[in-house]
């Protein structure tokens, strides 16, 4: 019986056995992408990567520890891993912006799909062409590459609220990407009705310097507490004006959200 199947497939016509055999590479293949996307959403906190996406690998961007505060408080600082690769991708970036063509990102990024500048660019020039929803699709891939990089303290302290980021004023500081990602993929809930999640997101975001709020989450929390039914956050923030509270801030993130069907946002 243990050999029945070789003898089998030894009588089958060779076309019908090229057929077999590629039919199970192919069914290889795809299993093993699903797993891929399987094992990649697995790391995902705020975005689900989309089965349409590009592969990830682990990221252009990494997590560290910047500095160690009193009460708990971490710092952390989003870097590139590689500085030489960086270096060449920010050359290119800048070359296709200087063409003042968007079909020049376009085709950028076909060559480093994961560049978030290159992603966030692209955001923005959708955003002023009217097509929302392949808006939201760059605002999300722009997300997704930052949180590649999220080491796991990062994310435990973030939900605890016990994460601060370093974030310098250039615009393409790392932490600064984070933060715009952050506030184009927030609204982008917003509008598409995601109200519980927008506010999640919009809370992670204050809640990493609330003392400064560099997004400027304030002007939007008080519309999207309201939108989400969560009026008694909206009073408990009123009465601490610093923010000080930071573990308010935290909790349970939104559920990740599919890349897929998504709305307008806020413009750059």
């Amino acid at each position: 019986a243990g050999g029945g199947g070789g003898l089998a497939d030894a009588a089958l016509p060779r076309r019908q056995q090229r057929h077999q055999r590629g039919r199970h590479a192919l069914t290889g293949a795809r299993a093993s992408g699903a797993a891929a996307l399987r094992a990649r959403a697995k790391r995902c906190l705020l975005v689900q990567p989309a089965s349409t996406w590009p592969p990830s690998g682990s990221g252009e961007l990494a997590m560290a520890v910047d500095t160690r505060g009193r009460g708990g408080l971490v710092t952390f600082r989003l870097r590139v891993r590689d500085p030489q690769e960086a270096a060449r991708q920010k050359a290119h970036f800048e070359g296709a912006c200087s063409t003042g063509d968007p079909r020049a990102l376009l085709q950028l990024l076909g060559a480093q799909p994961w560049h978030v500048p290159t992603l966030l660019a692209l955001h923005r020039a959708l955003c002023q062409t009217g097509q929302v929803a392949e808006a939201a699709d760059m605002a999300a891939r722009a997300l997704h590459a930052c949180e590649l990089g999220f080491s796991t303290e990062f994310a435990e302290q973030w939900l605890l609220g016990g994460a601060r980021l370093a974030a310098d004023a250039a615009e393409e500081d790392c932490g600064q990407l984070l933060l715009r990602a952050l506030w184009h993929h927030a609204g982008h809930l917003q509008r598409r009705g995601a109200h519980a999640s927008a506010l999640g997101v919009t809370k992670l975001a204050l809640s990493l310097e609330p003392a400064t709020d560099p997004t400027r989450a304030l002007l939007t929390l008080d519309s999207r507490c309201v939108r989400a039914g969560e009026e008694k956050l909206l009073e408990a923030v009123a009465t601490d004006p610093t923010l000080g509270a930071a573990p308010l801030l935290g909790g349970s993130p939104p559920p990740p959200t599919g890349a897929g069907a998504a709305g307008g946002g806020p413009q750059a």
